[in-house]
């Protein structure tokens, strides 16, 4: 049985309730022993999503199923970041593939992608070349740091799961 649901986004859908909710219909009507909350945090929602379903699934032994999704309504200049999307993932005791513990993060504060609650603006307000400025910059610095901290170079690894 699945006893998390847990969602990563960057756009709220209702600004009270969240995705998880309107997912829960999903479920079979007796199944309302599911706990999860939605991670509403620009690109690294999704990220934290799924850190978090994984640490509860290695504590409960349960599966849980974390969804990463969002819509990007951009203005026309920045068409080549329009879109929407939807990912679910089943977390659960003896996975098919493997999350090697060894991580590293970089966050800052910038001002390159913003939804202001209050704006007239449906699509963000984003500033594309800063947004990969910023993008490449955290990549160069974590695989830095990976190799630094963890002895850990690029080339030990097949994949890398990234936060979009």
């Amino acid at each position: 049985m699945i006893g998390r649901l847990e969602v990563g986004t960057e756009s709220n859908v209702d600004m009270a309730k969240s995705i998880k909710s309107y997912l829960m219909d999903l479920l079979p009507d007796d199944h309302y022993n599911v706990e999860g909350v939605d991670n509403t945090n620009a690109c690294y929602g999704g990220t934290a999503a799924l850190l978090n379903t994984l640490s509860w699934c290695q504590v409960t032994g349960r599966y849980g199923i974390v969804v990463a999704t969002d819509t990007a309504d951009m203005d026309v200049k920045d068409s080549a970041w329009r879109g929407a999307s939807a990912v679910a993932m089943l977390v659960g005791p003896n996975p098919w593939i493997e999350i090697h513990p060894e991580r590293m993060s970089c966050f800052k504060n910038t001002h390159d992608f913003l939804k202001p609650r209050y704006s007239n603006q449906i699509s963000p307000v984003m500033q594309t070349k800063a947004s990969m400025d910023y993008y490449v910059h955290a990549l160069d610095y974590t695989l830095e740091k990976m190799k630094q901290e963890h002895l850990i170079d690029a080339e030990a690894f097949d994949a890398f799961v990234f936060h979009d």
